[in-house]
């Protein structure tokens, strides 16, 4: 199955009127479509409302990058000026079995500034904290100064045991 299709091309693209006649079609298949890497790729508030809705999107995508690139976000300096660890073990440069940098539909939302998607990707059904890297966005809007994403995603994870090799907890650092 390719997965590049007409529904992941008119996301990414910012496409609404062409996203919504192919979601609305009677023989829409979200499976065959794409529709998680749609939702993934999509940053038009507009379509991240028409995909949400649908039976079968899993709002945890996953994307595995194989090069050094995840995003224009420079993890590695930014992570080297800052080196501290999650209680849990967890780094900014979160990786699958095979050693690749993953991204999350979540922490492409948090990077790119989505609240409303933020908002809507922890509000999904299918939400799932771990799948979704929700303590690497927590750590992304800390970096990025958003206050907003910040606090809506720490209402999320409530887990005040993060602590940072100092000794300090979350609360402490940010205060």
């Amino acid at each position: 199955k390719s997965i590049n299709t007409a529904l992941t091309y008119a996301a990414s693209n910012n496409m609404i009127s062409l996203v919504s006649a192919l979601v609305t079609h009677p023989n829409f298949d979200p499976y065959s479509s794409n529709i998680n890497l749609a939702f993934y790729s999509s940053s038009a508030d507009t379509i991240t409302s028409l995909l949400y809705p649908i039976k079968g999107l899993d709002v945890n995508y996953q994307v595995t990058h194989d090069g050094y690139k995840i995003t224009d976000f420079n993890y590695s300096s930014w992570y080297s000026t800052n080196s501290f660890y999650f209680s849990s073990g967890f780094n900014i440069r979160h990786r699958n079995s095979s050693n690749s940098p993953i991204e999350t539909s979540l922490t492409k939302a948090v990077l790119n500034n989505k609240y409303q998607k933020v908002e809507m990707i922890i509000k999904h059904p299918t939400f799932d904290k771990v799948k979704s890297n929700i303590k690497e966005a927590l750590f992304i809007s800390i970096h990025l100064n958003d206050s907003n994403i910040f606090n809506l995603l720490f209402q999320s994870i409530n887990d005040y045991k993060i602590v940072f090799p100092n000794g300090k907890n979350l609360l402490e650092y940010l205060f």
